[in-house]
């Protein structure tokens, strides 16, 4: 396996593992108030948390940051359990503005932080410090569109054959999402 390959496939394993629950439920979250309609702006958003998750991961990789994880941990679920806030207070209206971009960006330095470490470890010495950046930084991209690709659609199975209306769906995903985020903020 090349380098490249080996952390592109580091870099979805970050995403899809079952174990880091914390990025799927922050995708859902961000996936759920989107339709099929509005890919581009959902593909927007996903890669603004990829652009901070990224930088947070390149300043680890550089020795520039090093961060308490424990308030880190602390942190993460809280920008699961406002996104969702912001998703059922917007319900209905329009969300999707440069300042919910910006804030995707700031919420993927949140969690950039939460594997900055371990990140930086991996990274050490490597002489090919651009190429792994790139690699696992596109692995984290490809795994995100991916995980929301399947979450629009399962909207529009739950759409057109459980006639799920949108605003329900909305409702319900959020919700659930709110509440998984304070379990982890509880816990």
């Amino acid at each position: 396996m090349s380098k490249f390959e080996l952390y592109l496939k580091l870099g979805t394993d970050h995403i899809l593992d079952i174990n880091g629950l914390d990025h799927l439920i922050f995708m859902l979250a961000i996936a759920s108030v989107f339709s099929i309609a509005n890919w581009k702006k959902l593909l927007i958003m996903v890669t603004a948390f990829t652009l901070g998750h990224s930088l947070t991961l390149i300043l680890a990789a550089l020795h520039v940051v090093s961060v308490n994880m424990e308030l880190v941990e602390t942190l993460i679920p809280i920008t699961i359990l406002l996104t969702s806030l912001v998703n059922l207070w917007k319900k209905g209206r329009e969300r999707h503005t440069i300042v919910l971009y910006i804030l995707m960006v700031l919420f993927g330095l949140i969690h950039g932080l939460g594997f900055s470490n371990y990140f930086g470890e991996l990274v050490a010495g490597d002489q090919d410090l651009i190429l792994a950046l790139f690699s696992f930084n596109l692995g984290i991209e490809v795994a995100q569109i991916l995980v929301v690709l399947s979450i629009l659609i399962i909207h529009i199975i739950f759409e057109k054959i459980f006639s799920v209306k949108r605003e329900s769906w909305i409702l319900f995903m959020n919700g659930g999402v709110f509440f998984l985020a304070l379990s982890m903020i509880i816990g």
